[in-house]
């Protein structure tokens, strides 16, 4: 068996062809997969959920300790029994606890706020629902306009198989008449005059004795 010989210059090109060849398949980045796609969307769900989750031990753990709170606790003894000679049931020392933060203690300005911050979320949640109703009502008419535009068409296709096509007068009437009838021509159609004129448009004969043009789909 001869041995291959390898001149300096052809050594140096094969390297160079090798350092290309490791570049290209270096830089080359495969597009991403269904299944890629599906992972980021789970990580990304995973972690607003891990961000929800950790929010609410933060609010759980507040809520705990203000339960503790010797303030909050007579606050509520104080509530309980209000609540008790009004036959109302009351609320969970939780709940108390809770609204207790919320509110700023129950304190008139910390009770305003809430109730502003409810208003505005429950304006916000009517504000979407109305959108929304818009939108499904505004699909529904597109819908009906693209049943009722195709069914016209179709309509107007069966009448120009007939040798008939509409024709619609200045005042917004329109008329079936045939499309054949030649220019120059006075035509009397279902007891109506018409003219066609030497460029083939049609006009129709008024009760006011005056000819209008008609214009065809």
């Amino acid at each position: 068996m001869t041995a291959t010989r390898h001149t300096p210059l052809a050594a140096a090109a094969a390297l160079m062809v090798c350092l290309l060849t490791a570049g290209a398949v270096s830089a080359y980045q495969p597009p991403p997969s269904i299944a890629s796609l599906q992972a980021s969307i789970s990580q990304s769900m995973g972690s607003l959920n891990q961000r929800l989750a950790a929010n609410q031990l933060r609010i759980n753990g507040m809520v705990r300790q203000k339960m503790q709170d010797p303030r909050v606790r007579a606050g509520y003894a104080q509530y309980v029994a209000r609540a008790q000679r009004a036959g109302v049931q009351p609320q969970s020392l939780a709940s108390y606890s809770y609204n207790y933060l919320a509110t700023g203690g129950y304190s008139r300005q910390g009770m305003a706020i809430y109730r502003a911050n409810e208003a505005s979320n429950q304006a916000k949640i009517a504000s979407a629902t109305a959108d929304l109703r818009s939108a499904q009502a505004a699909r529904g008419q597109a819908q009906l306009g693209m049943q009722q535009g195709f069914s016209n068409n179709q309509a107007e296709f069966g009448r120009l198989l007939r040798g008939t096509s509409t024709y619609t007068a200045p005042n917004g009437g329109t008329q079936v008449l045939p499309h054949t009838w030649q220019a120059n021509t006075f035509q009397q159609y279902q007891g109506r005059q018409y003219f066609v004129d030497q460029s083939g448009q049609y006009h129709a004969l008024g009760n006011d004795g005056y000819w209008y043009a008609l214009s065809s789909r």
